[in-house]
């Protein structure tokens, strides 16, 4: 599953789940943005972690 995230003035940004982390690599063709493919399946909880911080809605980890 492709996971992207607008990030424009992150340094490094990683997709965190099941308390893993995958490196995010930036969209070279759309400035600003950083992606990831990694397996996932409907219903993981997800975050991204920019920077050593993590961001999602104020309802907490986002659910693919």
């Amino acid at each position: 599953m492709l996971f992207e995230v607008w990030a424009p003035d992150a340094g490094r940004v990683e997709l965190v789940r099941e308390d893993r982390a995958a490196p995010m690599t930036r969209c070279p063709s759309r400035t600003g943005w950083w992606r990831a493919e990694v397996a996932a399946r409907h219903g993981d909880r997800y975050a991204f972690r920019l920077d050593g911080g993590e961001i999602g809605r104020a309802s907490g980890r986002e659910r693919v």
